[in-house]
């Protein structure tokens, strides 16, 4: 047999007789607000479970399951044989943040020089910027830092239902003093 593929994903075929179980997630990484697909199958089940979502007991999907999470959440597949033995299989769907994005320009600097924070939340979100020298309440802006050790910046943005966090980190430039 083929190994059990659905769209570009396949997974390898099990290589003993006993109960086997596939998790897809289509796409692997979503917009918030967006949605995926979940499918699976299974070989030697009897019926298959999730608390994440519904399978309906089947063993094998016969239409996706759309789900929507506003964070990046893992879903687990539990499929059962007739005897009892369990097949798991696992998959996480990651949710990229609504419009939060934080950069450093430039993002290498030597000790002492100064590098600009910009960052970006959903107005309807209450956003924190923290790092050495740098911290606000503001939803968006910039500010010019002085670097004087590896410095890494976060951005917060807490909503009605969703709590992203994302960073960018400023290095060091080697410094070379000739001999």
């Amino acid at each position: 047999h083929p190994p059990p593929c659905i769209g570009n994903q396949c997974t390898p075929a099990p290589t003993q007789e006993g109960p086997s179980a596939f998790l897809f997630v289509e796409p692997a990484s979503i917009n918030y607000g967006q949605s995926a697909q979940l499918t699976w199958m299974s070989q030697n089940t009897d019926s298959c479970s999730s608390t994440d979502f519904d399978t309906k007991g089947l063993t094998d999907s016969n239409t996706p399951v759309t789900v929507s999470p506003t964070k990046t959440q893992q879903y687990t597949l539990d499929c059962v044989s007739g005897s009892g033995t369990h097949a798991y299989s696992s998959r996480s769907l990651s949710v990229l943040p609504p419009g939060v994005t934080m950069t450093a320009h430039p993002q290498s600097v030597r000790v002492g020089e100064s590098t600009v924070i910009a960052w970006s939340g959903p107005k309807s979100a209450a956003c924190t910027v923290s790092g050495p020298g740098l911290s606000s309440s503001s939803s968006s802006g910039s500010r010019s830092v002085v670097i004087n050790a590896t410095s890494t910046f976060t951005l917060r943005c807490v909503g009605k239902d969703y709590d992203f966090t994302t960073s960018v980190t400023v290095t060091i430039q080697p410094t070379f003093r000739e001999e």
